[in-house]
């Protein structure tokens, strides 16, 4: 897939392609596709031949998977910008809190083709993760899961995240609104705008529930909200990415029957063309949760769930 950016000035370059990770494709490449004015050049490596010019002015350069690539702006002789970037696997990462920072500790990324999009740069996928909408600054699942999908796919992983703890699939419609710093925030502009920054991902890891399983929400109506946000989100983006679904219903002494209907979407959810199965975080109890508040993660809890995000991506990946 192509990853596309519009410079307005060296440092905004910069700042995008620094460290960046490139969706790649089934050859095990991406492709990096800029548009530049036109007396500027793209060479990647140490190419001396400037990456190709198409009939829209973009250049598009060959990003080979395995290892880092040094991509590089000139004008002239002149090197403007200078930049590491990796093909790997991107994943967009929304929902409510088990989704952001709100995890009892926090982790931190033991692979360095780990990282983070906060939707104008990148960095090390270190807890907080950057991009979250709700400004949590706690533990989740995301260094470990990146870590095992790294040394398992021997390639780069990013991930983008925009989840906000406490919020509804409701809130999460194009016509939804969260309340949010004395105002109100549309939750799906985040995740569109994620989709569209990259220029490419694999997938959404969706990780929501536990707000309106609360509730007792009927399965129908989870159903029909959720299909119609992937809908909304494909619209607005321009893309169909897959989505993996985990089933995240628990809530702390409530009783299964009232939080049966979520779940129950969540499953057949997981049945449908373009959506698979995430993990069964409800599963993950006890010691697992968070010590004080019995909804999150603690830190054996987040490293569980990390795990278990990695583990359902590679099934699918792998083809199993």
């Amino acid at each position: 897939m192509a990853f596309e950016v519009s410079p307005l000035d060296e440092s905004a370059a910069r700042r995008r392609l620094a460290g960046a990770v490139l969706q790649r494709d089934a050859d095990g490449h991406a492709r990096l596709r800029l548009r530049l004015p036109l007396d500027l050049r793209l060479h990647l490596d140490d190419s001396l031949e400037p990456a190709p010019r198409g009939a829209d002015g973009s250049v598009e350069g060959l990003v080979r998977g395995g290892a880092w690539r040094l991509a590089r702006i000139l004008r002239g002789d002149a090197e403007l910008v200078r930049a590491r970037v990796l093909a790997g696997e991107v994943f967009v990462v929304a929902g409510q809190s088990n989704s952001a920072n709100w995890g009892e500790e926090r982790l931190f990324s033991t692979d360095e083709r780990v990282r983070a999009f906060d939707g104008q740069g990148w960095c090390a996928a270190d807890d907080p993760l950057p991009g979250v909408q709700d400004d949590s600054r706690g533990g989740s699942p995301w260094p470990v899961a990146g870590a095992m999908l790294a040394h398992e796919l021997g390639c780069g992983i990013g991930f983008a995240s925009c989840g906000h703890g406490g919020t509804s699939i409701r809130a999460w419609q194009r016509e939804g609104a969260h309340a949010r710093d004395g105002g109100s925030a549309r939750l799906q502009d985040a995740l569109v705008d994620r989709i569209r920054a990259l220029g490419g991902a694999r997938g959404v890891l969706w990780h929501q529930g536990e707000a309106d399983a609360d509730v007792g929400m009927p399965r129908e109506e989870y159903l029909r909200l959720f299909e119609q946000l992937r809908s909304q989100v494909a619209e607005a983006s321009g893309a169909a990415p897959a989505w993996w679904i985990a089933r995240a219903t628990f809530v702390p002494g409530r009783a299964p029957a009232l939080l049966a209907g979520v779940r129950s979407a969540q499953v057949e959810l997981a049945t449908r063309r373009g959506l698979h199965a995430g993990p069964d975080t409800d599963a993950l109890l006890g010691p697992l949760r968070h010590s004080v508040d019995g909804i999150h993660f603690s830190r054996a809890g987040l490293v569980a769930h990390g795990e278990a995000w990695a583990t359902a991506i590679l099934q699918v990946l792998r083809g199993g």
